[in-house]
């Protein structure tokens, strides 16, 4: 009887919680309205959560259960932790709840929880706000630029951004909504069932998120029937069982956690409805980190003398961020970085410098900072160089130009040595023809039948004397010139 005492009172302090408190022990909370933030990207950015005087950063959303749980927002406290409290608020600025909790020092930022000790009444499709406020100059909120949510909007110093929304999650309930079947409650651990030691977590590698792996060195029991493993969002308190393996089997993936919310595991040993203690517990966050693929058709052209535009076809990832062209020198060095919203397939690259030759590469990028493998690296030689003035210095660049120009300087060469000795041959002294003597003909004869003398052959080649008809006077003392 008094072995059986603690269980009987067990199952009354239920009973009385039950009936005290019906709405908080009975309801499951659930995820109501949310906006998930990009972590980096064109649309990715931050507001400071201190404002000066009366300002403040609020997100307004409207919600659709009757009871308000939790609050989750993505902050960072850029490299220190503060200190940052969260008013809910009606649309009269009404105060419904207040509560504080803290930033991480990480400039990437996480998902804060916000848990009201009292689940807070609303009104299902009223406009309510969530008002961030601290004291510290390094807390920042995460914004989106290009949200999708639409039941509200982010407000910051009074405006209201039609095309911003803050990071956040709400979790709520219906009270007067039939009441799910509660699981029953945990069983006495038994001594006789040691539990699981060295527990561990890690992120599931190359994957976008949600799955989270937990292992374990194996019970010394070795009569067990497997291992259960439990979840919470707080750390010591809150567990509920995600999962169960055989006992040959010393891991378990979680598949159904949020990317970027940080969960405390533990697991237990179990044999029928026995169960060991709780191992140690463990905690770790679901990282997206598969990157996109490698953009594909990548292409650059030359604009102008200063100019370059890259084009490539469309990523298809849904969580894709944008772009990054990166553009190098001829050594190797990378001189621009030009960052590329998603939606694009070319950028046009300006401010070169004419006559360098540059290289160009493009990598995808996701929104938690997961970037591709480049394109393959493509150059554009002289960027300031006209086409007449890059196709002349492609035939004076070819060896064959160099040959073809040697060839032709000596036929010109022979040309004029041609013409010089052509030259040279008209305005010399006249040629006599010789006519030879066939051997063994007779001598020539004159007229009388007489070989001619030497004399006679002069005289014969003599020429006739021509003498003038008019002489003019001699110049003489006698007749001296008119």
């Amino acid at each position: 009887m008094y072995k059986k005492l603690p269980k009987i009172l067990l199952v009354l302090f239920s009973l009385l919680f039950v009936l005290v408190f019906p709405g908080k022990a009975l309801a499951a909370s659930v995820l109501d309205q949310y906006e998930y933030v990009p972590t980096s990207g064109p649309d990715a950015n931050w507001w400071f959560i201190k404002r000066t005087g009366s300002n403040v950063v609020k997100q307004t959303f409207k919600p659709t259960k009757n009871k308000l749980d939790k609050v989750y927002v993505w902050i960072n406290g850029n490299g220190s932790s503060a200190t940052v409290t969260m008013d809910i608020r009606d649309a009269p600025a009404n105060l419904i709840g207040s509560m504080s909790a803290t930033a991480p020092s990480s400039t990437y930022g996480s998902w804060v929880l916000f848990d009201f000790s009292t689940d807070l009444s609303v009104t299902p499709e009223a406009i309510y706000q969530i008002i961030l406020a601290t004291t510290s100059t390094t807390a920042y909120w995460r914004v989106d630029e290009a949200p999708s949510y639409t039941r509200g909007n982010a407000v910051v110093d009074g405006v209201v951004k039609p095309t911003q929304d803050f990071g956040f999650k709400t979790y709520g309930y219906d009270e007067a909504a039939p009441p799910p079947i509660p699981p029953p409650p945990d069983p006495t651990p038994t001594p006789t069932i040691n539990a699981p030691i060295s527990l561990k977590v890690a992120d599931v590698a190359d994957d976008e998120g949600g799955s989270l792996k937990i292992a374990w060195t194996a019970s010394t029991t070795t009569d067990i029937e497997g291992y259960k493993v439990f979840r919470s969002e707080k750390s010591g308190s809150g567990y509920g069982e995600v999962g169960s393996v055989n006992k040959d089997t010393l891991t378990y993936t979680d598949t159904s956690a949020d990317v970027g919310l940080k969960y405390y595991y533990v697991a237990r040993a179990y044999k029928g409805n026995s169960q060991s203690e709780n191992s140690g517990e463990v905690s770790g966050s679901s990282v997206d980190n598969l990157a996109p693929v490698t953009p594909k058709d990548f292409t650059v052209t030359k604009k102008s003398d200063i100019s370059v535009e890259a084009s490539w076809e469309a990523n298809q990832e849904k969580d894709l961020a944008g772009y990054t062209l990166e553009v190098l020198d001829s050594s190797g060095k990378v001189v621009k970085e030009e960052n590329i919203e998603k939606d694009a397939t070319s950028y046009l690259v300006k401010g070169l410098e004419s006559g360098k030759t540059y290289s160009f590469k493009l990598y995808a990028k996701d929104t938690h900072d997961n970037k591709s493998q480049p394109t393959k690296t493509l150059e554009l030689k002289r960027t300031g160089e006209t086409a007449s003035a890059a196709k002349t210095k492609g035939i004076f660049s070819q060896p064959l130009f160099y040959v073809a120009l040697v060839v032709v300087f000596l036929i010109l060469a022979g040309v004029v040595t041609w013409l010089i000795l052509r030259g040279r041959k008209k305005g010399g002294k006249p040629t006599v023809e010789v006519q030879q003597k066939p051997i063994g003909s007779p001598p020539p004869t004159t007229a009388a039948g007489v070989p001619p003398t030497t004399s006679n052959v002069t005289e014969q080649a003599k020429p006739p004397e021509v003498k003038p008809e008019n002489p003019p006077n001699p110049q003489t003392p006698e007749n001296p010139p008119k």
